[in-house]
């Protein structure tokens, strides 16, 4: 069979890229959902975009498509054109702590903790010494326990002890330490805004996917998507290796949410805890880029390859595959030139900060205070 030229038939666009067409492979194609799939078997027919090259109509689709059993049955495959990265997306799960507590993140844990035990050891050395001056009958005042210690607190909080308002002496140091107070303040304040932009950002709460199994199994994370087919949810359907057996164990319990439209999967992704896994190339992922705020992991699942595909005993294809690799440089180029530059321009600033308008740092301060307060007016004499 002498052939001078290859009979392409153009496919189009992927089904990920109609955004009506969430529920492909369809055997009728309609309005809303023009694809007809790439494959579909009735009663031992091939259908769908790959019977043209099953009939011999044309030799290949000008689309590379992924390889599994059922198309090994009846085509064939060429050498891999090119790779695509399966990229996860994920909104960080909601951290209480960090949300309503932000304002001790002033300092370093590790400061603060030096901080207590600083201070415990100066209500120590306190109370110690109003016992000794008890001893020596020097002090004019007996103090209780905790009039030492309310006493240093006091001190370190640039509070007096006393005040003398009827004086205008009384009341100008009234004012010098409500100056002081306010300098504190603004001072740890100013300390927890600039902690905020320097603080490394929040580490991805998995390296490995059975931790990213164990976080789906246990409900911190949720997978969202606009449907179940492609290569991806394929894999994890058939496949019987351990990690993915577990998977589809942790996906029983926490089933995939999904959505019908770009937009409505967009909105799902806004939850925390939320988690979108596409192949790089596919129109949904392109619009997720577009968003601020999100982490992207790439290395959940390993890449997958595009083919060529032809039927099943194709007579050219040594001379296909030869081409390819002639021109693998080429595509590769255009690979990163049109997908991996675009999405460079997409981009927001990566999540190397904090967003410190979404915090609320004085509640967890103010929750304190309020604890504190309680606990003085039921236990008064402490």
């Amino acid at each position: 069979m002498n052939k001078t030229h290859l009979r392409v038939l153009f496919a189009g666009g992927l089904p990920a890229v109609n955004t009506n067409c969430y529920d492909y492979p369809v055997i009728l194609p309609r309005t809303t959902c023009q694809f007809p799939g790439l494959l579909v078997e009735e009663n031992g027919t091939i259908t769908g975009m790959l019977s043209y090259i099953y009939n011999e109509s044309y030799d290949t689709i000008g689309l590379t498509v992924g390889v599994n059993a059922a198309r090994k049955e009846y085509f064939e495959f060429s050498k891999p054109v090119y790779y695509k990265l399966n990229v996860a997306y994920i909104n960080m799960p909601d951290n209480k702590w960090d949300k309503y507590f932000a304002y001790l993140q002033s300092y370093q844990y590790n400061s603060w903790f030096a901080i207590g035990i600083a201070l415990m050891l100066q209500c120590l050395l306190t109370v110690m010494l109003h016992k000794v001056e008890e001893e020596l009958n020097q002090a004019s005042v007996q103090h209780t326990v905790s009039d030492s210690v309310w006493q240093i607190i006091r001190l370190q909080l640039m509070q007096p002890e006393s005040l003398q308002l009827s004086s205008n002496a009384g009341k100008f140091s009234v004012v010098i330490f409500s100056l002081i107070q306010c300098t504190v303040i603004m001072g740890v304040l100013s300390s927890y805004i600039f902690s905020n932009l320097v603080r490394p950002p929040q580490p991805i709460p998995f390296k490995t996917f059975s931790q990213f199994t164990s976080l789906i199994d246990s409900g911190k994370l949720h997978w969202v998507d606009m449907g179940t087919s492609g290569s991806l949810h394929e894999l994890i359907r058939t496949s019987n290796a351990a990690d993915i057996t577990e998977f589809r164990m942790a996906l029983a319990k926490n089933p995939i949410r999904f959505g019908k439209t770009v937009k409505e999967v967009i909105k799902m992704i806004d939850v925390p805890g939320a988690v979108l896994i596409k192949f790089e190339d596919e129109n949904l992922a392109f619009e997720v880029n577009k968003k601020c705020g999100l982490y992207i992991f790439d290395s959940l699942f390993p890449p997958t390859h595009g083919y060529l595909v032809f039927k099943k005993g194709f007579p050219l294809m040594d001379e296909v595959n030869k081409a390819i690799n002639l021109e693998y440089h080429n595509f590769n180029k255009l690979w990163l030139k049109y997908l991996r530059s675009y999405q460079g321009q997409l981009g927001c600033s990566p999540v190397s900060y904090h967003q410190i308008e979404a915090h609320y740092p004085y509640i967890g301060t103010a929750i304190i205070l309020c604890w504190f307060s309680w606990k003085s007016l039921l236990f008064p004499c402490l």
